[in-house]
């Protein structure tokens, strides 16, 4: 009994003796750029000297835990992370290779040396420049024809980005372009988390020869200088309408539709929309459509309707796979359908339209989307002009290929092995992105297949490099998978299977691997068969 309260006291005067350990970091607010390797300092001071068995040193961000240290053991949940210093010596520095927008937040570092303890915080912010390719330099347009310049702005993060464009004067003074000629993008999130936006500049070209210069200005607070890019508008040719001749004609034509549109008005005497269907010559042409994007990347595309026609029509965009058709834009024009004469969207393959342009004689459809290679892979994108009232129609389409689609994947036949053999069966799947993919290692018999493993990988989640699982009394190792970046952007990679071969678990049975990517509409499976022999 008495040693018990002497035990009691020993524990009670420890507690009231310890004291708040001392944590710095340095630095507490860190800025630094996507891709880079970050170091953030964290150093202690315990009032004696601390044995391994009893400091505990741990990293979170934003309450998650990112690595830490117990009894010589290291646990880490991000891919690459480590301790940059001697635990020993009070340093606990935290390194993070290549950084990413996942990465940012609030970093605390806690240590406990007991029974002294102590913790402090950073803030670490990620940033991205934004990526502009070039407009110009030149660019060549014929009097009374249009133009549409895009500016695009990609990769960048935070979100806040200012895109405006400029006509640069004779005397080099910047004039801003704003009105109906200018279009603004809000910023479209891509798939690594960074965002793109675009602002296109729609010029008419005056009837006289010249050339004019417009400047983009790009500024993103990641950026430390401006981003311009600059190109010359060259107006040439000459108008062939200017001539004397021309404008008689155009003038007699002009009172002879006036003078036939009273008639058929006030007396009746003459169907007007077939007198002027000699006129009304319609045209469909796709400006602007990549025949072929990366999964998540940011598309554009522009079509333009041209013609001259009174009759009320109306404008489609519609994709076509897999010989079903989904109309996904439309919109009106001409008085008999003025109630409905604005952009519908009519599905959600396309995240971004406007209507450009003249929108009673040549309207433009501007679209920009996300390649999903559910919706638009191998599809056809058809703009069409349908007349409201004789139903006749004009089109063009194009072809769209969304790059990153895995076709197949391949699982090695291991042959005969031996009872008691270490066997690892490898699965490879090759070019497909994003990263982040499902992977499910299975085994069984007679095409009754039981899982015993499923694990997601790639950004934002990443797992320790070997995974440990038991299975009807067998151990299984799920090794992650090694990365090879391809030429055309995308990924190919390797997963690993490791075990000891038992003749009673594993003879005649089949393995499966099974593999889900955001792109697919059904998973990818491979099977094989081990046999194993006694000797």
């Amino acid at each position: 009994m008495a040693s018990l309260i002497a035990l009691g006291l020993l524990l009670l005067l420890t507690a009231l003796l310890s004291v708040a350990l001392k944590v710095m970091l340095s630095p507490q607010m860190l800025k630094t750029a996507v891709g880079t390797n970050v170091t953030i300092n964290c150093d202690f001071v315990p009032d004696a000297p601390v044995e391994p068995q009893f400091l505990l040193v741990s990293w979170k961000r934003n309450n998650e835990l990112v690595i830490s240290y117990f009894k010589g053991g290291i646990r880490v949940s991000r891919v690459g992370t480590r301790f940059a210093g001697e635990l020993a010596k009070g340093k606990a520095a935290l390194f993070l290779p290549e950084v990413g927008i996942e990465d940012q937040g609030d970093y605390e570092c806690t240590v406990i040396a007991s029974p002294d303890e102590g913790s402090a915080t950073c803030t670490l912010r990620i940033s991205a420049s934004p990526s502009v390719p070039p407009v110009g330099p030149l660019l060549e347009l014929k009097p009374g024809f249009r133009r549409s310049l895009r500016c695009e702005a990609s990769g960048f993060y935070p979100e806040e980005i200012s895109i405006l464009w400029f006509k640069i004067s004779t005397v080099e003074t910047l004039q801003e372009m704003t009105g109906q000629e200018i279009q603004r993008g809000n910023p479209v999130r891509n798939s690594d988390g960074t965002f793109s936006a675009v602002n296109v500049l729609t010029l008419r070209a005056p009837p006289v020869v010249g050339g004019d210069s417009y400047i983009c200005h790009v500024r993103h607070e990641a950026s430390e200088t401006l981003v311009k890019q600059r190109v010359t508008i060259t107006v040439t040719g000459s108008l062939p309408w200017y001539s004397w001749f021309s404008i008689t004609c155009a003038v007699i034509l002009l009172m002879a539709l006036l003078v036939m549109f009273i008639i058929i008005k006030y007396k009746q005497l003459v169907d007007l929309p077939l007198c002027l269907k000699c006129f009304s010559k319609v045209k469909v042409q796709i400006l602007l459509q990549p025949a072929e994007a990366l999964q998540g990347q940011f598309t554009s595309g522009i079509c333009s309707f041209r013609g001259c026609s009174l009759q009320a029509r109306k404008c489609v965009l519609a994709i076509r796979k897999n010989d079903v058709e989904t109309q996904v834009l439309e919109r009106h024009y001409g008085r008999e359908d003025s109630a409905e004469n604005r952009l519908k969207l009519l599905e959600d393959s396309i995240n971004h339209f406007t209507a450009l342009g003249c929108p009673e004689l040549s309207p433009n459809i501007f679209i920009s989307f996300p390649a999903d290679a559910k919706k638009h892979d191998r599809a056809e994108f058809v703009y069409r002009v349908i007349e409201t009232r004789t139903q006749r129609t004009w089109e063009a389409s194009t072809g769209f290929t969304v790059i990153g689609v895995p076709q197949d994947i391949q699982l090695l036949d291991p042959g005969p092995v031996k009872h008691g053999d270490h066997e690892t069966l490898i699965c490879t799947v090759t070019r497909f992105s994003p990263k982040a993919l499902t992977v499910k290692w299975g085994i069984g018999a007679k095409g009754i297949i039981r899982t015993f493993s499923e694990e997601s990988y790639g950004p934002p989640e990443y797992k320790p490099s070997v995974q440990r699982i038991r299975f009807a009394a067998i151990e299984y190792e799920i090794k992650s998978p090694e990365y090879t970046e391809n030429n055309d952007r995308t990924v190919s990679c390797s997963f690993g299977l490791a075990f000891q071969v038992d003749v009673d678990a594993h003879d005649q049975r089949e393995f499966l691997c099974e593999i889900n990517h955001e792109t697919l509409d059904s998973p990818l499976k491979k099977r094989v068969c081990m046999t194993v022999t006694r000797e």
